[in-house]
């Protein structure tokens, strides 16, 4: 972790415990142009072809929660979001063994927050299928 990730996790617990009117407060004191940084972050390269299995093998559901893509986008495609159960970043592997498709406002953010375990089970069954697929497929 860095210095400043470090610092933006005490001041997020700092402000979660502030009252309502407290943090109405601590707004209308602000500048409201609180300016910018620069950032300077590794990128993982993926697979895209990767990425287009794995939305395909969903179906046009997330494969967490069950339901539909959240919208279809202008290529009339079921939107949805690839995500590694153990993360690039952890030495995950972008395989198919490792990656999942997820809506992108509800599961794909929950397992980045929460990382339910009970979560990461039930996606490891469904990469560990699409896997035993593949290798019948191979055959």
């Amino acid at each position: 972790m860095t210095v400043f990730s470090d610092y933006k996790k005490a001041r997020e617990e700092q402000v979660h415990k502030y009252k309502v009117d407290k943090l109405l407060d601590k707004i209308q004191q602000q500048n409201k142009k609180l300016g910018k940084r620069e950032v300077v972050t590794p990128q993982y390269l993926k697979n895209p072809e990767l990425a287009k299995f794995i939305k395909r093998k969903a179906n046009g559901s997330c494969d967490l929660c069950e339901n539909p893509a959240p919208f279809i986008t202008k290529d009339k495609l079921p939107y949805l979001e690839c995500d590694h159960i153990i993360w690039l970043s952890e030495e995950g592997e972008d395989s198919i063994e490792n990656t999942v498709a997820l809506c992108p406002n509800n599961c794909h953010r929950k397992m980045h927050i929460v990382k339910d375990d009970s979560d990461i089970d039930k996606l490891k069954v469904i990469v560990r299928l699409r896997a035993e697929e593949v290798a019948k497929q191979n055959e």
